[in-house]
């Protein structure tokens, strides 16, 4: 079984991921469903790191696109499992 590395948690690694997550938050409101996916993936695997997001997955939660919308669940209950709780998120 392939384990996560830990994001850096501080120094430039760490100033990367908040770049790279926020790269990604901008990729959500692209009109392409693939960008949408590989963007909720890229977040799911960031985590925590990628908090600034939660705005954005609990508003891709309603797309009309069923898997982009079981794809922003993963997300946010990896980066927040207490928003995606209080979404409603199983």
């Amino acid at each position: 079984m392939k384990s996560r590395a830990e994001p850096p948690a501080s120094g430039k690694g760490a100033e990367a991921v908040k770049v790279a997550a926020l790269v990604l938050v901008k990729w959500l409101h692209r009109p392409e469903a693939p960008i949408r996916r590989a963007a909720l993936g890229g977040l799911a695997e960031i985590g925590k790191p990628a908090q600034p997001a939660v705005p954005a997955l609990l508003a891709a939660l309603d797309d009309k696109d069923g898997e982009i919308r079981e794809l922003a669940a993963r997300a946010l209950k990896s980066i927040d499992i207490e928003a995606a709780a209080k979404a409603g998120v199983k």
